[in-house]
């Protein structure tokens, strides 16, 4: 690998752990749907830890800071994740999975901005030194 292709890498990987909470994911993998003001997402990361902010693209239909109606649906395969979603009124919604044990949570939360891209932000915390297996199922859409 080229010098300045690792150097990439590396500034890369400092950006995302620096953005997201002080949390990291390894084998980051999903795809998304939208239309007009509705968004689908399914996807998983192989290894959490820490606090990651797993930023959604929202629809061009968003602004940031409008209000969005969220439903998550999370599994892990090994350790125990807490899924968050930070209401406008300032009370997080949050469940907890275990293996056998997904969670499932619906509330308010408002898009947030990174660069030029609106996001729908889904808050992923490992409430043990590393997680592996997450899957997880959001939907969005104007409340």
């Amino acid at each position: 690998m080229k010098a300045s292709m690792r150097w990439f890498s590396v500034a890369l990987l400092i950006v995302m752990v620096a953005c997201n909470g002080g949390g990291s994911v390894r084998g980051m993998y999903g795809t998304c749907r939208t239309a007009g003001s509705e968004g689908e997402c399914e996807g998983g990361f192989r290894q959490l830890s820490g606090r990651y902010i797993h930023r959604i693209e929202a629809t061009r239909h968003y602004r940031m800071g409008d209000e969005v109606f969220v439903e998550a649906w999370v599994s892990v395969e090994e350790g125990r994740v807490m899924v968050i979603i930070e209401a406008p009124d300032g009370v997080d919604i949050a469940a907890e999975a275990a293996p056998g044990e997904p969670a499932s949570i619906a509330g308010l939360t408002t898009t947030g901005r990174m660069s030029e891209e609106v996001h729908v932000p889904i808050i992923y915390e490992a409430l043990e030194e590393t997680v592996t297996g997450i899957e997880y199922h959001v939907t969005f859409r104007e409340p």
